[in-house]
């Protein structure tokens, strides 16, 4: 089910200090080539759901699709699925704070402008009030999408990828969007 939110200035806060790229270049992140990020063509299905009536600040459900509007028109739909644990493949990297959690991210472009999505716009918010930011981590499991680089994703481009963090271990934790370290979503 997608639930629209009108996240209000966030593609003018986000596309603001972004070029806007040849139309054909891809929305993949640079780095080996393990490191890839899924392109796909998106459906010609249109939602006319009214936007949401939350409260600001009322979080999300993990899975939910929020929709990210630039001055009233649609610029993205993001998607954040619940942490999921791991054990790092590689043994001589451990977690710091108790464990390795990763988070798959959905962003998809349904309007006219390109987006600049990174890992570093998503970050953790603990109840203590402590923030936890995107960690690379040498040995994601092979079952995990891709870490997110730095990409620009087209308009009609579909990016899913996943965002590493250390959390404590027995936390609960919102999961925030916050590029330009600004919150504007948060799934919990």
């Amino acid at each position: 089910m997608i639930r629209w939110a009108a996240v209000v200035g966030l593609a003018a806060l986000v596309l603001a200090g972004c070029s806007t790229p040849p139309a054909s270049a891809p929305a993949t992140s640079p780095g080996p080539p393990e490191s890839t990020s899924t392109t796909t063509t998106p459906s010609t299905t249109a939602t006319t759901a009214p936007p949401s009536t939350r409260a600001p600040g009322e979080d999300f459900a993990f899975g939910e699709t929020v929709s990210a509007m630039n001055q009233g028109a649609p610029a993205a739909e993001i998607t954040v699925e619940r942490p999921v644990e791991f054990v790092s493949t590689n043994p001589y990297t451990t977690p710091r704070h108790g464990r390795f959690v990763y988070v798959k991210v959905t962003v998809k472009v349904t309007g006219p402008d390109p987006l600049p999505v990174q890992s570093n716009d998503f970050e953790i918010d603990l109840p203590n009030g402590d923030v936890e930011f995107h960690l690379y981590v040498s040995g994601l499991p092979k079952d995990v999408p891709a870490d997110i680089d730095e990409v620009t994703v087209q308009p009609g481009q579909t990016l899913v990828g996943s965002v590493v963090f250390d959390v404590p271990k027995d936390q609960p934790m919102k999961v925030a969007y916050a590029p330009v370290l600004k919150d504007l979503a948060h799934w919990a």
